[in-house]
């Protein structure tokens, strides 16, 4: 269980073309979600992804998802990001979906990203993206 608070939430309602014909949720789906999640909140920090390519930027090295109860069509889904663990040259987020609809937890994404430098090879993670990652709030410009 994720405690604290988190980093940013977004809310998705699962449309039935993101279910297989039986109406079970499609296991990418999540995945989605989870970039969608922070992608936008990157973006609400004034550093959006695209634009993260002159200097250090990261890559995702790793990504694992438990799949713990399936929500049905239209249900209302609150996705909760949450910064998991910060390195030298990584960061990890958990991503906590559930749905509104039960108040049920239906999933839980753990995601990992390592800064790398033009050659593609490990670097520091850069100081205002630290700041950001442990406080949520931008550092002075």
């Amino acid at each position: 269980m994720l405690t604290g608070r988190p980093l940013h939430t977004l809310q998705f309602r699962l449309a039935f073309g993101e279910c297989d014909p039986a109406g079970i949720i499609y296991y990418a789906t999540y995945l989605e979600w989870a970039e969608r999640a922070h992608g936008e909140w990157w973006y609400m920090q004034g550093r959006p992804i695209g634009e993260l390519d002159v200097g250090p930027r990261f890559v995702v090295r790793r990504v694992a998802c438990d799949y713990l109860s399936a929500p049905r069509p239209y249900d209302l889904i609150s996705c909760a990001m949450f910064l998991q663990a910060i390195g030298r040259t990584s960061f990890g987020l958990s991503f906590s979906f559930s749905s509104t609809d039960s108040d049920t937890v239906v999933a839980n994404l753990v995601l990992t990203a390592v800064f790398v430098d033009a050659a593609m090879s490990p670097c520091s993670v850069p100081d205002d993206a630290r700041t950001l990652l442990t406080t949520g709030v931008h550092g002075a410009p």
